[in-house]
């Protein structure tokens, strides 16, 4: 039985001892939506050695009309890499696609059969509206086995920034991510800078830097993203050296 989770340690692990990748999965929009076209998850073979390198091998559909899939994640990530000899060891075969029209959140088995995934759960819509959320966003595994995922509305169609939990296992909607941290809504969210020492590992907190988002003449925000002007690892724009 493997001792770790899906993933690798560190990025540089990854560089070293991965494989090449072989397969990619993408979210596809309908823009003629009709029965039997929908929004589907292409199976791309990216493999160079393959008859069907650069082709779609595979089209798994929703069936429903007017979901507007959007970003996808998975079950599991190299969170999860480090199970310190637990024996439950987690798998990462199941790949997550919230729906921002329909307020659906298909989960797809990409474990049994790598190049045909099969659909393995349909959260409908009721289920995130029980706790007034709609419109879901970005899924993200979470390193205590939870996916959440970000929303962007409520049940009556107005602006509200939530988080939405699923089982890991089950992928029940279990409630609402800001019910673990109920603080940050009433003071504010913070910044904080880590340092990272990439010749002998370890990291270490700045401790003269903070950026404190519960002060101000608009009370306490919940700050979300960020990015660096000309691009930065957040957006998978990396500058190059002259």
């Amino acid at each position: 039985m493997p001792s770790n989770g899906p993933g690798y340690a560190t990025p540089l692990d990854a560089m070293k001892n991965g494989p090449r990748e072989e397969l990619l999965y993408v979210v596809c929009i309908q823009p003629n939506q009709a029965e039997g076209k929908t929004d589907l998850l292409a199976t791309v073979d990216v493999n160079p050695s393959s008859p069907t390198y650069c082709q779609v091998i595979h089209r798994l559909k929703t069936g429903r009309l007017n979901d507007e899939l959007h970003h996808s994640g998975w079950n599991v990530c190299s969170s999860c890499h480090d199970t310190k000899g637990c024996c439950d060891v987690p798998k990462r075969d199941k790949l997550i696609l919230p729906a921002l029209n329909s307020d659906r959140i298909y989960v797809v088995d990409t474990g049994k059969n790598p190049r045909a995934p099969t659909m393995h759960k349909v959260v409908e819509a009721e289920e995130m509206h029980r706790f007034n959320c709609s419109t879901p966003h970005t899924a993200h595994c979470l390193a205590s086995g939870e996916v959440m995922i970000s929303t962007m509305g409520d049940n009556q169609g107005n602006g509200k920034c939530e988080f939405i939990l699923l089982d890991g296992k089950t992928f029940e909607v279990k409630g609402t991510w800001t019910q673990f941290y109920p603080e940050t809504i009433e003071k504010g969210a913070t910044i904080v800078k880590i340092d990272i020492d990439t010749e002998k590992g370890g990291m270490k907190l700045d401790e003269n830097f903070l950026v404190d988002f519960g002060i101000g003449p608009d009370g306490p925000l919940l700050a979300h993203e960020m990015r660096y002007p000309g691009g930065d690892c957040t957006s998978d724009i990396w500058l190059a050296h002259d």
